[in-house]
């Protein structure tokens, strides 16, 4: 079995068949669970490098990439072959592997309060990205001083005082109230209408 260190994401030892929070300052959204997959490889990859070939192409295959339910996966912490071995693919040469590999995820759930830049300000609210989700946060779920600041010349969204304003770059806090999967992609819809939440700044 190989291992490595993710950032300050230590490895963790033993066999987990449930998502395990790391316990540190890290946000729950960032957990490890061991998942199952089936690799290719190539006939001309066959040989003594044959174990670490294994492990790069399935890095390749996971790495930044939405693994259903599980969320994004950050990085590849632990590789160990399944059961059986690799078996040969008729007709193409291939080998085909079973692999059970220890993942860092990350998954949005309801309620998580996300640091967010702004994309794009449109008159029904504002799209903004935290890493790979896309969030769209409606003028409903907006402070009641400014779910009427749309300002269609500037495209931001500014308070009646004029003290706050959103746009395109701002740096925002906000809460997810709803998430899903599309089209392997996760997004969600968002407020800035709680106390703490809202702009922190501009880049």
């Amino acid at each position: 079995m190989c291992s490595i260190k993710c950032g300050r994401l230590e490895h963790v030892t033993g066999f987990h068949t449930t998502a395990q929070v790391i316990p540190s300052s890290i946000s729950p959204m960032f957990y490890k669970k061991w998942i199952t997959r089936t690799v290719r490889l190539h006939p001309h990859s066959f040989g003594r490098r044959m174990e670490a070939t294994l492990r790069k192409t399935l890095e390749s295959e996971v790495r930044g990439v939405a693994l259903s339910n599980y969320g994004y996966c950050i990085c590849v912490t632990q590789v160990k072959p399944g059961g059986g071995g690799g078996k040969i693919q008729e007709g193409t040469g291939f080998a085909i592997f079973q692999l059970e590999f220890e993942a860092i995820l990350f998954r949005p759930f309801v309620k998580e309060v996300l640091d967010v830049k702004v994309t794009d300000c449109v008159e029904l609210g504002f799209f903004a990205y935290a890493g790979p989700i896309k969030v769209f946060v409606s003028r409903h779920q907006m402070p009641e001083n400014m779910q009427e600041g749309f300002d269609a010349v500037s495209e931001s969204w500014i308070s009646d005082d004029k003290n706050s304003e959103i746009a395109v770059n701002s740096r925002v806090r906000l809460q997810l109230i709803q998430v899903k999967l599309e089209d392997r992609e996760w997004v969600g819809v968002g407020t800035i209408d709680k106390d703490y939440l809202g702009v922190i700044g501009d880049e």
